[in-house]
């Protein structure tokens, strides 16, 4: 009877083992997945960036918010008057953008002057059928620190 009481024993020590064992499994797993979703994601897509905030804001003519993604550097160099003089001469040259290949975009980390910098290249046709890289570089802090507009 003795032998019975330790196997029940053993049993039951076993069983609650199992459970805190699974238990701990399931925190980890969840908290891995959470965890996950709180750090990973958070990086903004800098082709998105380029594509919505930049490019489709000059082609519905709203420099305004262009520019406010502009770093200090940036808007020293080119003013929002420029920016939409630069814009229209293009447009004006090339007509308007009909394709934005941004799924055949790139994004190429740079240095220069010691800054560290990302350059996102976006193909674009326009309707006089040249097509032209669209360069939007990017500072660490995710603003505009230069955009060109490069013939392919």
């Amino acid at each position: 009877m003795r032998i019975d009481n330790k196997y029940h024993t053993y049993a039951k020590v076993n069983s609650m083992y199992r459970r805190i064992v699974g238990l701990f499994l399931i925190i980890a797993i969840v908290s891995v997945n959470v965890s996950g979703c709180i750090s990973g994601d958070d990086e903004p897509n800098l082709l998105e960036i380029a594509e919505n905030d930049v490019l489709d804001n000059l082609r519905e003519g709203n420099y305004e918010e262009v520019y406010a993604l502009f770093n200090e550097d940036m808007k020293g160099v080119l003013s929002l008057s420029d920016l939409e003089a630069l814009w229209d001469s293009l447009i004006l040259q090339y007509g308007n953008i009909v394709d934005i290949q941004s799924e055949n975009g790139e994004i190429e980390p740079i240095t220069e002057d010691g800054k560290d910098y990302e350059a996102v290249f976006i193909p674009c046709e326009f309707e006089s059928g040249a097509t032209f890289n669209i360069e939007v570089v990017f500072d660490m802090d995710n603003m505009v620190a230069g955009i060109w507009f490069l013939p392919t």
